[in-house]
């Protein structure tokens, strides 16, 4: 879906609230095994009030820009490749403990998305969203490339790299939404 500067904004500032969270989880035990379900109640939640407010928010691509530092994507792909070469055993516990991760951001996104409900704030209809500018798209790839050259922990010379693959990523699928 096409989202708006709003929905942009959100995502960046509940993404760092995350990320406090993980950085959080590093250094205590319980907090790390709490992190998923808490970071899917807490993103939900704050999307869900902020929509409450400007009332033009796309909730759930807010949502999901905030938590994709979370997917387990690798142990995704992992898994399934594990499977395709017939390593059942650890293919099968590796897509198991994504799945479960998943579930727990799920789990805690329902409970806040039950408690938005409670206060009358959930359900919202959704206007369509307008269209970011040409500029606004490429300051959001360059920032994104170098977020995730952070996220990977990217040594100095790797960090032009990954933030241009990033960028690429980023650049060919707006491109190919356009036409």
């Amino acid at each position: 879906p096409r989202t708006g500067v709003a929905d942009v904004w959100a995502a960046v500032a509940l993404s760092v609230m995350v990320g406090f969270g993980g950085v959080m989880g590093e250094t205590r035990k319980n907090w790390r095994e709490a992190m998923m379900p808490l970071a899917g109640f807490a993103v939900t939640l704050m999307a869900g009030l902020i929509d409450a407010r400007l009332h033009t928010l796309h909730v759930g691509a807010v949502i999901v820009a905030a938590l994709i530092g979370l997917m387990p994507g690798l142990a995704l792909t992992t898994a399934i490749v594990e499977l395709g070469t017939n390593h059942l055993a650890s293919g099968s516990a590796r897509l198991a403990g994504a799945a479960v991760q998943l579930l727990k951001m799920s789990f805690g996104g329902a409970l806040a998305q039950s408690f938005l409900g409670g206060l009358g704030l959930g359900g919202s209809s959704l206007p369509a969203p307008s269209d970011l500018p040409i500029w606004f798209a490429g300051g959001s790839a360059l920032m994104g490339g170098l977020a995730f050259a952070f996220l990977f922990r990217a040594r100095a010379r790797d960090i032009p790299v990954v933030a241009a693959s990033a960028a690429a990523g980023f650049s060919i699928s707006w491109l190919t939404q356009t036409w």
